[in-house]
């Protein structure tokens, strides 16, 4: 399947060619199946930033069944948790909320998609906050958002990607291309609060990895071929100097069962 040249380019289908192509090619139509940290993030960004469905709590103690089904047709206009989940979402946006640094970056237009061109593909982006002269920012929901472990995670989860293609649009429709922030807010109690400054080595290090991605996909499109891996066999070795295993024992029995 051809995708369509009309269909903007958004950077978390973008990021799926770090895996392959075909990766790509599959997030274009790939079912919306939230779990329920994705919905609870949804639910702290729109008591943060006042956007999206408004979010209530289900009294009851299961989304299931016939009294879940009856709340769920009254209540299609809002997002619904249940009570554990958005007392959980509240406290994490209180946190936020209470944090100074992070209510001044969060100032601004709020989810507010831009549509630029680039290399002649219409490119799409939505920070959660954007300061003409001053900055764009992401808010996230994370186990830990201590200063030793959150770079480790938004280097795997390529936050810095995020936030240089948000730059780049910015730059193209304005002119202007701020600060950029990360608001990281933990899922678990205390809820701490902390923001981030991505630095410039930061954000040229995001460049090249969505400008690797962009080009591939440029590659992709022309040829009209979206590929896997590799296109050739791989070859499979394992060092066997340092890797022991007793057939038999209980480490062996666990490897096995999870291999299956």
């Amino acid at each position: 399947m051809r995708p369509s040249n009309d269909v903007p380019v958004r950077l978390w289908n973008l990021a799926q060619m770090a895996k392959s192509p075909a990766h790509y090619l599959y997030s274009l139509n790939a079912p919306d199946e939230p779990t329920t940290g994705m919905e609870r993030g949804t639910a702290v960004h729109t008591l943060v930033l006042g956007k999206g469905k408004p979010v209530i709590a289900y009294p009851g103690k299961q989304r299931r069944g016939k009294e879940w089904e009856a709340f769920a047709d009254q209540h299609t206009d809002k997002q619904i948790l249940t009570g554990a989940e958005y007392s959980k979402a509240r406290r994490m946006a209180d946190s936020v909320l209470a944090n100074a640094d992070a209510v001044a970056v969060l100032k601004g237009q709020r989810e507010e998609t831009l549509y630029w061109k680039l290399l002649g593909r219409t490119c799409r982006g939505t920070p959660d906050a954007y300061l003409k002269g001053g900055h764009v920012t992401d808010l996230k929901t994370c186990p830990d958002a201590s200063p030793g472990k959150f770079p480790f995670k938004a280097v795997r989860m390529g936050y810095a990607a995020q936030l240089s293609f948000y730059l780049t649009g910015v730059e193209v429709l304005f002119g202007d291309r701020p600060d950029a922030y990360i608001v990281a807010v933990e899922a678990n109690p205390p809820y701490v609060c902390q923001v981030f400054k991505l630095t410039k080595n930061a954000l040229e290090t995001g460049t090249k990895q969505w400008r690797l991605w962009f080009e591939r996909l440029l590659q992709c499109e022309a040829a009209n071929h979206f590929p896997g891996y590799c296109e050739s066999i791989v070859e499979l070795d394992t060092a066997t100097d340092e890797f022991h295993l007793d057939f038999g024992d209980e480490s062996a029995t666990e490897v096995e069962t999870e291999a299956a």
